[in-house]
């Protein structure tokens, strides 16, 4: 499954998941490509573009816990 980030909340959380990512280990949500920098969790809305799940059809639109990224 492919979700593609449409829009996502910045609230004083999102600095608390930044400086706080190596201790309350926030970087293990969302493993960067490169390990000494971090991807910060957000909630947002995400839209569906790829799926195999009969639950999950591609455009249906969901909320969660997502990474600031585009998908």
């Amino acid at each position: 499954m492919q979700l593609a980030v449409e829009k996502f909340a910045l609230t004083a959380n999102n600095i608390t998941y930044a400086t706080q990512g190596d201790t309350a280990e926030f970087w293990r949500f969302f493993p960067p490509p490169e390990p000494a920098w971090g991807i910060v969790p957000a909630m947002g809305y995400e839209r569906v573009t790829q799926s195999r799940h009969d639950d999950l059809s591609v455009e249906a639109r969901v909320f969660g816990f997502l990474p600031m990224a585009s998908h």
